[in-house]
């Protein structure tokens, strides 16, 4: 399975040292692809760079902006000759290089097979183990050493005292916070908890699809991350970036067997709907996944399959056609989330959502709203009939 690299936006500032070392290894495999560098050949050595991309995507699914970049193709991720141009010549004796993120991990992919973070982790001014053996040896033989030590570690002792102490303090505010919001989250959903007492989770699976509709949707996207469906139509991912601390998109869920599309985080502790007249689209901390067909379709079923990962706090969402109010369903198994919603409790048992549209529409939007940031619902196995 390839592993997920996401490329950041924004710059980042790096030392002479290190781009220097970058610029020499960079310099060592043109020499060995027999590229010129006195003066540097730039559009064959960027021509090199981005075949090596290319052949890192057999391990790596690079990401940029929530979409898959495909580096055999044209893209806003790969830079241009005049980026290797600026960092290898013109700005070569510079003391500080300040680069694109993006642009200095294609670099470092290239040179070292892996992205800066990793590469600029272990530090490179580790003092030479000679002198270091001496170092050591110096302290040890001072005759202060036994005091100096005692000190070091009593002001250590010290620290970790005052660390816990306002560690506790900080630990029963918070939970002082959550019971706070727990208990007025418990009177806004009263409606919902009194109709949990009828409640039965294998109500979740009692719809099927009309064995003579066609099925015209089919996405799985442990198969394939991507936003295309096979229908004429589109999907798409709506959000406010704003609103995130983990902002929607694509992960690998245990729990869904694979990749799934995950609706975020937001940066809300809590009583993130504070007004549930607002229109399900119009809510401040709303994520939705939105298909489009490109003409009116007639739509008899829809199905997938959700989880909700971590201790239930917020997120509940619904399914709604042509962005009427209403969402499609029988109350309580319509909802999508653990129910009744916010009682923070594990349990992150995989279900099913299975109903009846039988309407003709053109778009559908599987959306989660009251996004708090306690815990996240993903979803996979997308399937629409109709005809």
């Amino acid at each position: 399975m390839k592993t997920i690299f996401k490329f950041d936006v924004g710059e980042v500032n790096i030392g002479k040292a290190l781009a220097d070392d970058l610029r020499e290894k960079i310099k060592s495999l043109a020499a060995e692809k027999e590229i010129g560098t006195d003066p540097y050949q730039y559009e064959m050595l960027f021509k090199e760079i981005k075949s090596k991309m290319v052949a890192l995507s057999s391990d790596y699914e690079f990401v940029f902006e929530n979409k898959v970049v495909d580096f055999n193709k044209d893209n806003f991720v790969m830079f241009t000759s005049k980026v290797l141009k600026s960092f290898l010549s013109s700005k070569k004796n510079d003391e500080v290089i300040t680069l694109q993120r993006k642009n200095l991990d294609i670099l470092s992919l290239y040179a070292y097979n892996k992205p800066w973070n990793l590469v600029n982790s272990a530090s490179n001014n580790f003092p030479k183990v000679g002198k270091l053996s001496e170092s050591v040896s110096t302290l040890v033989s001072h005759k202060h050493f036994k005091k100096y030590l005692f000190i070091a570690q009593f002001s250590i002792f010290s620290i970790i005292i005052i660390w816990l102490i306002l560690k506790n303090n900080y630990l029963q505010e918070h939970f002082a916070e959550k019971e706070s919001v727990y208990q007025r989250s418990l009177n806004q959903f009263l409606l919902e908890y009194n109709q949990f007492k009828n409640f039965n989770p294998k109500n979740y699976y009692a719809f099927t699809p009309p064995s003579s509709d066609k099925l015209l949707i089919d996405k799985n996207f442990n198969n394939d991350t991507a936003f295309q469906i096979q229908y004429p139509g589109m999907m798409k991912s709506i959000f406010i970036p704003d609103s995130f601390i983990s902002q929607p998109c694509f992960q690998f869920c245990s729990q869904l067997n694979g990749f799934a599309f995950g609706f975020g985080k937001s940066k809300c502790p809590g009583t993130c709907d504070p007004d549930t007249r607002v229109p399900y689209y119009k809510k401040p901390y709303l994520s939705m996944l939105r298909i489009t067909f490109k003409d009116s379709t007639y739509i008899s079923f829809i199905s997938f399959k959700w989880v909700e990962i971590g201790a239930d706090w917020g997120s509940s969402g619904g399914v709604y056609i042509d962005g009427c109010l209403v969402p499609i369903g029988e109350v309580p198994y319509q909802h999508i989330g653990n129910y009744p919603p916010s009682r923070l409790t594990l349990n992150e048992t995989p279900r099913s959502f299975n109903d009846t549209i039988n309407k003709i529409l053109k778009t559908i939007d599987i959306a989660v709203w009251d996004i708090a940031n306690g815990s996240e619902i993903f979803i996979n196995e997308i399937k629409v009939w109709g005809k």
